[in-house]
């Protein structure tokens, strides 16, 4: 069996493959933020409470494809 082509923009830097899943882990109040569904909302903590972490995720599973960014 021939092995599937990946497209280019599917490898990491470093050649690796793209995982179709990850699993996320989030702390208990990372997860309280992660659910906050008010539009304005904050999420504060020490050097490596995981505020960006947190962050980030909440925008990438927020987003919609084709979605542009303002």
């Amino acid at each position: 069996r021939m092995p599937k082509k990946i497209p280019r923009s599917a490898l990491l830097d470093d050649g690796r493959e793209i995982p179709d899943e990850m699993e996320i882990r989030l702390h208990r109040v990372q997860m309280d933020f992660k659910q906050c569904r008010k539009i304005y909302k904050a999420f504060t903590g020490g050097i490596g409470s995981g505020k960006s972490y947190v962050g980030c995720y909440d925008i990438i599973t927020n987003s919609e494809p084709g979605t542009p960014i303002r």
